[in-house]
């Protein structure tokens, strides 16, 4: 799948792009919505329902960031200069969701980093991005 950003150029879209977006909408159900990891990995809030690789993928993540969510937090605290409940409950999430992938040695971090940095924009905003990026890369590393 391949789109188009602000320089007319075309760049090429990770199979797990839609994933992440998935992954960042059930992270506000469970934050912000307060319902169960249980019954958000349902996915039965999706209006369409992904390929099963998706589901899985998605299911799969979101059991690796709530299983270390405290150990996720000190380390965006080490790499940032704001206290965690400074941050957005988006920009957490989105930071939640790269230290995680990192872990699969399988995706290159600069294609998990740009995707996230585009749900940073579509969903937080121009403002954050620069702070996101700043704290992905220092995790990559």
């Amino acid at each position: 799948m391949k789109k188009k950003n602000r320089n007319h150029k075309l760049i090429k879209k990770h199979p797990n792009s839609h994933a992440r977006e998935i992954i960042l909408q059930a992270m506000y159900q469970i934050n912000i919505g307060k319902r169960s990891l249980r019954d958000t990995k349902k996915l039965d809030w999706i209006s369409d329902t992904p390929l099963q690789e998706t589901q899985d993928y998605v299911c799969k993540l979101l059991e690796a960031i709530y299983k270390s969510y405290d150990k996720q937090n000190a380390i965006i605290e080490k790499y940032s200069d704001m206290h965690i409940t400074q941050l957005s409950t988006l920009t957490k999430s989105i930071l939640h969701i790269g230290i995680s992938e990192f872990n699969n040695k399988q995706i290159e971090t600069s294609i998990i980093i740009n995707d996230l940095l585009e749900l940073t924009r579509k969903y937080d905003g121009e403002d954050s991005v620069a702070f996101v990026n700043g704290v992905l890369d220092a995790c990559s590393k």
